[in-house]
């Protein structure tokens, strides 16, 4: 079983688990959830947004791709937690989640009036477009205003929701860079959808847009409408269109959205993961991954500090010196980080590696009194007393209060 496979079956596990928290307490009693009211003067009432941030959001200066959800009561809680799974995983990256709760779903979620005969015996819906408006002038920038984002925005919507997706792709094409789209609504208004697909999939897209279109195999009342509108989806030779259509083995309307927007999550950031054991540790190897991956997705994709942070170790380690200084002089790793392992090294009598880490220190930091401090004691540790000396004169220069560097000079015999 190979790691998609792991990932796609362990969805199986979050949905359970979030399934259970969902009965056991309300959306807005988890701890990783902002809920957030916003006045709509576009829609004329309050909606409700819930949104969760990445686990690095507090600790950093980050800013993350935001995937947006509709439905947000029913599919909130186990996107939050697949997104965090498999971020944690190094599969995809962190990113922002914003899921909007209903209140007259038919209204927002449908593009024309049409007869529902499960809802009404008149025509209802029809407020597609308003909803829109109110996604790209209210909610949007909100977002924008109030966290740290990148431009890479997704778009989730299930049955209503799919047609509403897909809809947006369409006419609304420059909103979103990817739609996720599962068990679509399609037959709406004598397809209204796969009727305007038509013409305008037969023009490109102004900037690359991604399509990820699921059904459940149990779906046989939506099989017909899906299948027609794949045929008219092959027919697209836009360049800046891909697209992906996933029968969901044994999956029916309710199940089918835990399983579909999981998988589609996880295809679109295929690749996204470094192996260093499989593609090696070259820094050239490493910079030319992450910038294949910035173009691929539209926005700058930066190398891992963990990664970075673990090629140094490893190469120190294997006494790669100049490889393991390249790797910490790339990422500028923590001036507190590369003393410690400087101080490792003077501990295990590597000098060599316990300079090389100090001295790039005080090239990095050279405002700092402690580099300066730090690298005195490896001259010491050296017995080169004269550049001693001058290292705790730098640190005593830089902070007059440093006891340590006035008892090292001591020891010293200086005045």
């Amino acid at each position: 079983m190979n790691l998609l496979e792991k990932l796609f079956r362990a969805v199986i596990l979050i949905y359970l688990l979030f399934t259970t928290l969902v009965n056991a307490q309300k959306v807005d009693d988890i701890k990783l959830t902002n809920k957030i009211s916003i006045e709509s003067r576009v829609l004329g009432e309050e909606r409700t947004v819930y949104i969760y941030l990445p686990e690095s959001y507090s600790g950093s200066l980050n800013q993350y791709p935001v995937l947006y959800v509709l439905d947000g009561r029913s599919h909130f809680l186990y996107l939050s937690g697949l997104v965090e799974s498999i971020s944690r995983s190094k599969h995809m990256p962190e990113m922002i989640v914003v899921a909007i709760e209903n209140t007259d779903r038919t209204r927002d979620l449908t593009p024309t009036k049409a007869m529902y005969p499960i809802l009404s015996d008149q025509p209802v819906g029809g407020g597609a477009d308003r909803f829109t408006e109110f996604i790209d002038e209210e909610l949007i920038p909100f977002v924008e205003n109030n966290y740290r984002t990148k431009t890479f925005r997704m778009l989730a919507g299930h049955s209503l929701a799919g047609l509403y997706v897909t809809y947006v792709l369409l006419n609304y094409s420059d909103l979103f860079d990817a739609v996720f789209a599962s068990s679509p609504s399609l037959h709406w208004d004598e397809q209204l959808v796969i009727r305007q697909s038509v013409k305008i999939l037969e023009k490109d897209f102004n900037s690359p847009k991604r399509y990820y279109l699921s059904l459940g195999s149990k779906e046989e009342k939506i099989k017909g409408d899906l299948e027609e509108f794949v045929e008219i989806l092959k027919k697209s030779e836009s360049c800046n269109f891909n697209w992906e259509y996933n029968v969901i083995t044994d999956a029916d309307h309710r199940t089918v959205p835990y399983l579909a927007f999981s998988r589609a999550i996880i295809n679109m950031f295929q690749g996204w993961y470094y192996d260093p054991a499989v593609k090696g540790d070259s820094l050239k190897t490493i910079e030319r991954h992450y910038s294949d991956l910035s173009f691929k997705y539209g926005f700058e994709v930066e190398i891992p500090e963990g990664l970075m942070y673990y090629l140094a170790t490893r190469a120190l380690n294997n006494d790669e010196i100049e490889k393991g200084i390249e790797f910490i002089r790339r990422m500028k790793m923590a001036e507190g980080y590369i003393n410690s392992m400087g101080y490792e090294k003077m501990n295990q009598n590597n000098l060599d590696a316990a300079f090389a880490l100090l001295c790039l220190n005080v090239e990095l930091y050279p405002n700092s009194a402690n580099v300066y401090d730090s690298l005195g004691e490896a001259y010491m540790k050296d017995g080169n007393r004269d550049m001693a000396i001058q290292n705790y004169r730098k640190s005593l220069q830089l902070n007059p209060e440093n006891s340590n560097a006035l008892e090292m000079l001591k020891r010293l015999g200086t005045d």
